[in-house]
This record gives structure tokens, sequence and C-alpha cells, in this order.
């Protein structure tokens, strides 16, 4: 992929909810700009690697850096896939010895 922008996506540190609002804003933009063609990616950030493009981009250290999102025109033309794994499911209640799973409320059913 082509990397022409790369979004950088910081929160204050005094905020409670800065990693989930930032979560929300990185996918949403991911989302939009898939549906407009571009090829994206969430690069998670930590302290340190945060410390480094603070400087570079003059941030104030009041922020701390969420993710990065290169975005640009993909190379090449890929089909979709999916991790979807009906194993890791659960129906209604937590099993142990399965991990990787989510709960979804619905009936039952047949095992």
């Amino acid at each position: 992929m082509d990397r022409p922008y790369v979004i950088v996506i910081a929160g204050r540190r005094d905020n409670s909810w800065a990693i989930l609002d930032c979560a929300v804003a990185a996918e949403n933009i991911l989302l939009a700009a898939t549906h407009m063609g571009l090829g994206s990616v969430f690069c998670g950030l930590d302290e340190e690697r945060w410390q480094g493009a603070s400087r570079i981009l003059n941030v104030s250290q009041d922020y701390m850096g969420v993710c990065l999102l290169p975005i640009g025109y993909p190379a090449e033309k890929k089909s979709a896939y999916t991790k979807y794994n009906p194993s890791n499911i659960y129906w209604n209640r937590f099993e142990k010895g399965r991990p990787n799973s989510i709960i979804v409320s619905g009936p039952a059913r047949k095992r």
C-alpha cells in the first residue's frame, strides 16, 4: 500500500474515556477509508513509540498516543476474508476451556 498519509490519534491523559473514544474514532476512520476505496491499518502505539512521535509532532505531554492509521491507495486488490469461527461463540453462558469467545444471547440451540 502506498502510504501518503498517516493519521495520529491521541487523547488527553486526564480523560478516563480517551482510549475508548480514540479507538472508536479510529475504527470509524478505517471504515470510511475502506468505503472510499483506500487501504488502511490500525497500528497501536506503546509509550516508547508515542514519546518519539510526540517529539516529532510537537504534541504536549498532556496527550497519550493511541494509534497511527496509515492510509493510502492499495497496491493490489484482495478478496475480503473473515476470521469468523462459530466455535468461538458461546450461547447464553460462558463455557470454560473455550478461549477467545463471545457470549451471544438468544434462543437455546441444539448441540
